[in-house]
């Protein structure tokens, strides 16, 4: 025997009833009982968790594809030579443009600072960085990403004797590697040492 039950309220009324005693409402049809209002809340939570998946992934895709937007270099001693101006010129912003926005940067940017505190501790001078020297290694895979690395040589450049801080020889090797863009693979620092 088929059940009656209100569409307002979900309650089981009696077969006859042409309004709810419960709910007082007029609207009553002949269902499958309360499991049909049960139904109704279930699609409509799949329906409501199903359109939230859609608009994250749509947000997602949006920010994945704006990630390094104008960002990066085609020449990765272009992002040497920031480096070298960076620590010049005292300003750890100057590299903010070759900072992969899917890595952590954090250490890179501390290292930058130490040294910037260390050149403004030993009074040093300014950079001769016409005369320094880059060395680029052949491409090499790790981590999943195309990398190399930069090395720059400010050992002869003239500062207290060469191009150093403590007037000996030196040199900074710059880790970088490629990641996408919307204006394709760039190449973006991923490391510092100084020797």
């Amino acid at each position: 025997m088929e059940k009656v039950v209100c569409e307002s309220c979900g309650r089981e009324i009696p077969e006859k009833a042409k309004i709810c005693p419960y709910c007082h409402q007029k609207n009553v049809a002949r269902t499958g009982g309360a499991k049909s209002v049960l139904k109704k809340i279930w699609d409509a939570v799949v329906m409501l968790v199903g359109l939230a998946i859609i608009i994250c992934g749509v947000s997602h895709y949006i920010k994945v594809s704006r990630t390094n937007e104008g960002k990066g270099a085609d020449d990765p001693v272009v992002i040497a030579k920031t480096y070298m101006i960076a620590l010049d010129e005292r300003d750890a912003g100057l590299v903010s443009n070759y900072l992969d926005d899917r890595a952590g940067n954090s250490k890179i940017i501390d290292g930058l600072n130490q040294g910037i505190q260390e050149f403004e501790d030993n009074d040093v001078k300014p950079l001769n960085l016409s005369g320094m020297k880059y060395e680029v290694s052949e491409e090499y895979e790790k981590n999943g990403y195309t990398n190399i690395t930069v090395i720059v040589d400010f050992a002869e450049t003239g500062l207290f004797g060469g191009n150093t801080i403590f007037g000996k020889g030196g040199y900074y090797t710059l880790f970088m590697h490629k990641a996408k863009t919307p204006d394709g693979y760039k190449w973006f620092l991923g490391g510092v040492e100084n020797e």
